[in-house]
């Protein structure tokens, strides 16, 4: 049996709200079903997606008969511990959405676009770390090939302005040996005298603490030390280089010995810490 239109009206209303007892979802069905065009059209108005988004709904009361079916549904939930449909009715209703016939497909709808936002919300701030990550790594990659760079450039400027100490026509050399506070360790200095450029070359000398330098001398012929610069070696096992203007005399002959000692950092006027290196010069 086809039931009335009015009728049929309550049953969709009701079965948008999922408030259906089971006797009368056979009725709702048969007027689904043989109610023709017009019983279609009330079904379409009542829970039809194209109507959720219509901002000409106006907001009207229930009917009685509804309301009663709505409260009745609520009091049969009463014992469960949570009812999503009617939650979700209830905000939809909260926002504004005033019939009822439309609570639970607009809640739904509420409810499909907020989790489609926070998936992509994630998604974007997955992408946004994972860029982020990768572009550390590009940076401290980098960061390393510059060190790497300027380490191969200083080694190969180091290793030109020692070739051209050694090609100069005329060059002095002292060897130095380890003093009793170091006794392995031993160097080397060669200068050439017309251009006042000298190499000094140490190993087996301890690392320096931060707050002191090795400091060259040369002694003149009366014996007065004299500074040659300063220098800093970070590990016991380096075997270092370096290639400075110095003021030399013209031939080792002015020049009693050479001496390396540790001293505050930057150098003094004066020697006041160990020696670690003397070499006298080899007079021809």
């Amino acid at each position: 049996m086809i039931p009335e239109k009015e009728q049929f009206e309550e049953l969709c209303s009701a079965y948008a709200l999922g408030a259906l007892e089971e006797e009368e979802r056979s009725l709702f069905e048969e007027g689904l079903k043989n109610g023709g065009e017009e019983y279609r059209k009330i079904f379409d108005e009542s829970v039809g997606v194209s109507y959720l988004l219509n901002s000409s709904v106006k907001k009207v009361a229930p009917s009685p008969l509804v309301k009663a079916r709505l409260l009745k549904k609520i009091h049969k939930k009463d014992k469960q511990s949570f009812s999503l449909s009617l939650s979700l009715e209830q905000i939809a209703l909260a926002l504004g959405f005033g019939n009822p016939r439309y609570g639970l497909i607009i809640s739904l709808l509420m409810l499909i676009v907020v989790g489609e936002v926070g998936t992509y919300a994630y998604l974007m701030y997955e992408d946004a770390e994972q860029r982020e990550n990768q572009l550390a790594a590009y940076e401290t990659k980098l960061f390393d090939q510059q060190k790497r760079f300027v380490a191969l450039q200083t080694e190969l400027q180091q290793k030109e302005a020692i070739l051209n100490v050694l090609q100069s026509p005329k060059i002095e050399m002292v060897l130095m040996n380890g003093q009793e506070v170091n006794p392995s360790g031993y160097g080397k200095i060669i200068w050439d005298p017309a251009r006042k450029v000298a190499i000094l070359q140490v190993s087996n000398l301890p690392a320096v603490p931060t707050d002191k330098d090795y400091q060259l001398w040369y002694l003149d012929k009366n014996k007065k030390p004299v500074s040659a610069g300063v220098f800093a070696v970070a590990t016991s096992d380096e075997n270092y280089f370096k290639v400075s203007e110095v003021p030399l005399p013209d031939s080792k002959k002015d020049i009693s010995a050479f001496a390396i000692t540790i001293e505050p950092k930057g150098g003094v006027p004066q020697p006041t810490g160990a020696m670690y290196l003397l070499g006298t010069p080899t007079v021809n």
